[in-house]
């Protein structure tokens, strides 16, 4: 099998986690409400289906599984994806050779808003 194929295979497996791992944190379901974008479908790699969904993730979400992450490029490509969408910038990523847990990449706005909608802060 060649290195793209697996290429491909690692980073589709990669976002079925995120939009797993999303799913069972906001109690929404997979594929009603959060799916991964099939094929070479454009946009975000985690597709907020309903305006459940929506409403509360609230993120269009990117996801990068690889050993050279250029974040830069990453959070234009986020930005492109979530004006489309009208949603916030995310960016899940991890190196499957070193960093075995995902990391998240967000706005400092849009963390913040969550920190205090949390907190009974708003």
């Amino acid at each position: 099998m060649s290195k793209v194929r697996n290429a491909i295979k690692k980073g589709r497996r990669f976002q079925k986690t995120v939009c797993e791992a999303f799913a069972c944190a906001f109690s929404v379901n997979v594929p009603d409400d959060v799916r991964t974008a099939v094929g070479s479908e454009t946009g975000s790699d985690v597709k907020m289906v309903s305006s459940r969904a929506k409403k509360t993730i609230g993120l269009s979400i990117e996801c990068k599984n690889t050993v050279q992450l250029s974040i830069w490029k990453a959070i234009e490509q986020a930005k492109k994806n979530a004006n489309k969408e009208k949603l916030a910038p995310c960016i899940v990523f991890k190196n499957p050779k070193g960093m075995r847990k995902p990391w998240i990449a967000l706005p400092l706005e849009y963390y913040l808003k969550i920190e205090m909608e949390e907190n009974g802060d708003e």
